[in-house]
């Protein structure tokens, strides 16, 4: 159960604040974002199955490279390919990775699974087969090459047993990015007017949402 007292002790004394501000500054707000989405979340049986395959299925277990440069991590790559070895892929990790626990680790990461937030980085790592190197995928800022080391086995848990705890979890899921973005909308719809700071910030007319709305995507998203 939770330690109430200790928490409360963290909350007044470190972060310098009172039970009643707590309550209106995160838990009305939080409650209400809640009541604003809450009926609008809906759980499919795709969800389900996704939820499913990444808790329970085959992860893929390999070896990371993070470069903040595209011709390093060419550099980098052209190494690795030079010898496929786990044992030398770890020392470049070590050398060159600008990740901090990659490096530390000598490139090992969790196994990657199925419908993670990294789409491509995911579908790069199932198609490699044990001691393949990947090419170099781009993730956001970053430039990633993979060395497989194999797959876990997965767990052959029924759907039927877990089910209710992957639709907890997806359904807790699904309504933290509605209120996010329910936030987020609201936000832009307010006006805020700062004394202390003596700004304004005025909510986007409706032609300005319009030319939001037709504006085109970028790197196709």
């Amino acid at each position: 159960s939770a330690d109430l007292e200790a928490w409360y002790k963290h909350l007044t004394t470190e972060q310098g604040s009172t039970l009643e501000r707590y309550r209106h500054d995160v838990v009305w707000p939080s409650a209400a974002l809640k009541k604003i989405v809450g009926e609008q979340i809906e759980v499919t049986r795709e969800d389900i199955q996704r939820g499913y395959e990444a808790n329970y299925g085959e992860r893929v277990r390999c070896r990371a490279i993070v470069c903040n440069q595209h011709r390093k991590a060419l550099e980098v790559w052209e190494m690795a390919r030079s010898k496929p070895t786990t044992h030398y892929f770890g020392d470049l990790a070590e050398q060159y990775s600008v990740e901090g626990s990659s490096r530390a680790l000598r490139g090992e990461i969790p196994p990657i699974h199925k419908h993670s937030n990294q789409p491509l980085l995911e579908r790069e790592a199932f198609l490699l087969k044990a001691g393949e190197l990947s090419g170099v995928i781009q993730v956001d800022d970053k430039f990633v090459i993979l060395f497989c080391e194999g797959r876990t086995k997965p767990n052959n848990v029924p759907l039927a047993e877990v089910e209710s705890l992957i639709l907890e979890d997806v359904h807790e899921k699904k309504l933290r990015v509605s209120m996010a973005r329910e936030f987020a909308r609201l936000q832009d719809e307010a006006r805020v007017d700062n004394f202390l700071a003596n700004t304004t910030k005025a909510p986007r007319s409706a032609r300005e949402q319009e030319q939001l709305s037709q504006a085109p995507a970028v790197d196709g998203k």
